[in-house]
């Protein structure tokens, strides 16, 4: 659809850039809005996913040397995509440390901590809530009360760091992509790798014989072809 690098790149980019996530859907609305105005004689038809990825990938191309990207995610309990704009150079951390006070930050710190322990990375809303009670006290510094984390869970849910479903919290689509790196390296015992991609598994799907997780998407492919599992070889039971 578009080939040289062009406005419409420069505006989708500057709308991820601000937004930080959009889901797949609404960037192909506003991609065809831009298409209209930029190229409002041209007999084209709308944007489809994959000329998305393609104007993406031609994106990523001219930003990669700002250690910058464009990531394309796709979130297995809401079967959505989302496209997550990611600055490899400054650490999530980085970016909440000019947003957030030091015991919001840690308020922060200590879900991505629970999240990471928990059976199936969730917890509920109220446990989040009393993390509260184990931010680290400093003199002079402001309190961090139930009902300002309320607020900032609601704030980080909004952004996509984390995923609120009823009363169960979950990791957002864009923690799982800007803090991998990290729950990695500070929680290896508990996050788990998908036997197929060789990627962590934050949600998934369990062997019924084994145990074994995997990705939903990784295993349905391979389910199709093979009928069995790939770690103990028995039928595939979900």
């Amino acid at each position: 659809m578009v080939s040289a690098y062009s406005n419409i790149h420069c505006a989708f980019l500057q709308s991820c850039v601000h937004h930080g996530i959009i889901e797949l859907e609404d960037a192909l609305k506003f991609l065809t809005r831009l298409y209209k105005t930029e190229k409002p004689n041209d007999d084209v038809v709308n944007p489809t996913q994959i000329s998305l990825r393609i104007l993406v990938a031609e994106i990523n191309l001219r930003i990669s040397k700002y250690d910058q990207k464009l990531v394309l995610f796709d979130c297995e309990p809401s079967l959505k995509t989302f496209i997550i704009f990611v600055n490899i150079s400054n650490t999530g951390f980085n970016r909440f440390q000019t947003a957030y006070s030091n015991g919001e930050l840690n308020l922060f710190r200590l879900i991505l901590q629970a999240l990471a322990k928990s059976q199936a990375h969730q917890i509920s809303q109220i446990e989040c809530l009393n993390l509260t009670a184990q931010i680290p006290r400093v003199r002079r510094a402001k309190r961090v009360t139930k009902s300002r984390a309320e607020e900032l869970m609601h704030d980080w849910c909004l952004q996509g760091y984390l995923v609120l479903g009823g009363d169960v919290v979950r990791f957002g689509p864009r923690t799982i992509v800007e803090f991998k790196p990290y729950l990695i390296n500070h929680f290896p015992g508990h996050i788990k790798v998908c036997r197929l991609c060789k990627d962590a598994v934050f949600y998934g799907t369990s062997c019924a014989e084994c145990k074994e997780q995997m990705h939903k998407k990784c295993l349905t492919t391979y389910i199709k072809r093979m009928k069995k599992c790939p770690a103990c070889k028995k039928q595939w039971k979900a």
